[in-house]
């Protein structure tokens, strides 16, 4: 039983990387033709659950969009800075990518 248990979980694991493998095939494709701009503009923005129950001590942002770009938070990508704020009314952290990992990023998906 335990053997047929992990040959399961070891199949959907597989099943699910290669689905995310597919995934960013797609992604890399549709990059290509971006320019840097724009590249930023869909990239550079992440958001997380907050890790530490205790709360954090980032600024707070209310976000109105269900999943925004850098464009409609009115907000700028630091060059050797990342930026963190917690959502207002969630536990949830966005980050705002820097732009020198964003030009790493860009440059890599070129190739």
């Amino acid at each position: 039983m335990k053997i047929l248990l992990l040959v399961s979980i070891s199949f959907f694991s597989c099943c699910a990387f290669a689905q995310n493998k597919n995934e960013t095939k797609i992604e890399n494709l549709n990059t290509k033709n971006q320019s840097f701009e724009e590249f930023v503009n869909t990239h550079a923005i992440s958001i997380f659950q907050e890790l530490s129950s205790k709360g954090s001590n980032f600024p707070e942002i209310d976000i109105s969009v269900e999943n925004p770009v850098l464009s409609d938070l009115n907000l700028i990508a630091l060059e050797e800075k990342a930026q963190y704020f917690k959502i207002k009314g969630t536990n949830k952290i966005l980050k705002i990518e820097s732009l020198y990992r964003l030009r790493l990023m860009y440059q890599s998906q070129k190739k």
